[in-house]
């Protein structure tokens, strides 16, 4: 079973994803956070397998989060949540140490296949954002 911290600022959201995982068996949900601040502490807390947090936080965003996440606990894996489909976004998510970027317009299959990817230590996007990663890198001019 894989341990989860869940880090977004919508509460619902939150719960809902909660419900969601513990349904499966697989996957059980250590924490909750609603800012970047409490997902440090929290992380450190519960040392979670796989930390999904969105990228836009209120306070310290998800891209610092995620930085400090990984640099405190390099073996938990994380996997960015968000609304935002650009190539800065993508790559800069991957350099501050995502594994995974998963647009919040996913169904949650797709979240699950990203899920089981970075607990295997696999990196994973989301479909339409390698799409836009392949065609960028076919047509770099058009990404301009």
């Amino acid at each position: 079973m894989h341990s989860i911290l869940l880090v977004d600022h919508n509460t619902l959201l939150r719960q809902g994803l909660r419900a969601l995982l513990t349904a499966q068996g697989e996957f059980a949900v250590v924490g909750e956070a609603c800012d970047g601040k409490d997902a440090l502490s929290k992380a450190t807390d519960c040392m979670p397998d796989i930390v999904l947090i969105d990228s836009q936080l209120r306070g310290m965003c998800g891209l610092l989060a995620t930085a400090q996440l990984k640099r405190r606990l390099p073996k938990t894996r994380i996997i960015m949540l968000t609304e935002t489909k650009t190539n800065d976004c993508v790559r800069e998510s991957l350099l501050a140490g995502a594994d995974g970027y998963v647009l919040k317009d996913a169904t949650f299959e797709e979240l699950l296949i990203a899920l089981r990817s970075v607990a295997l230590g696999k990196k994973y996007l989301s479909p339409d954002v390698s799409q836009m990663l392949v065609q960028g890198y076919l047509n770099p001019q058009a990404a301009l």
